[in-house]
């Protein structure tokens, strides 16, 4: 009988070193998704400023007149042309 308990024991230790070998992985992998997570939001970061950058310069270059300007004469090419745009005018 002894010998069985031994033997249980043992496998009971070892499962404790498998589970502690375990949870250390785990942790590891925690780790790298959570500095993949960080260089994502980085990255998202950036290119969000320089949208917002792009977006100041169209702003600046072309002024909402112009553009409606620019809006109507293509439309007006395009039914010249008989193209179809997508778009209802």
């Amino acid at each position: 009988m002894k010998v069985g308990f031994d033997s249980v024991d043992k496998r009971f230790e070892d499962a404790q070193k498998d589970r502690g070998k375990i949870r250390e992985e785990i942790q590891g992998v925690r780790g790298e998704i959570q500095g993949v997570r960080e260089e994502m939001r980085s990255g998202f970061l950036n290119v969000n400023a320089r949208f917002d950058i792009l977006e100041k310069d169209i702003k600046e270059f072309v002024t909402h007149d112009e553009f409606e300007d620019l809006m109507g004469r293509v439309q007006y090419i395009e039914r010249k042309l008989g193209i179809e745009s997508g778009k209802s005018i």
